[in-house]
């Protein structure tokens, strides 16, 4: 977990997770910035990236492919809904859920 774009790149390259679920807007650097730094050093291109925004759908989804975003879940996120979006994007190996 970190709380800035650049502590998340720090975070990401240094524990290399299976996925990063990150907020559109980021303090101190775009989500866009962010994305680009963690392509170039090698880390996103191997972990799917979630979004998750407080714009609307459409809104965000039209930002989302510009920086590699797997999927976009808007906010008020349903945790259910979340759960669902990692799901279908980690193989989850002998059939085991990601749900607590």
């Amino acid at each position: 977990m970190a709380r800035t774009g650049f502590a998340g790149i720090s975070a990401a390259d240094q524990e290399r997770p299976d996925l990063l679920i990150m907020d559109l807007v980021l303090p101190g650097m775009t989500t866009a910035q962010v994305a680009e730094r963690l392509t170039a050093g090698g880390t996103l291109p191997d972990m799917p990236l979630i979004v998750t925004t407080a714009l609307s759908s459409a809104n965000a989804e039209a930002f989302s492919p510009s920086f590699g975003a797997a999927a976009v879940v808007v906010k008020l996120l349903d945790i259910n809904t979340l759960l669902d979006v990692v799901q279908g994007l980690l193989p989850v190996g002998g059939g085991q859920s990601v749900r607590p």
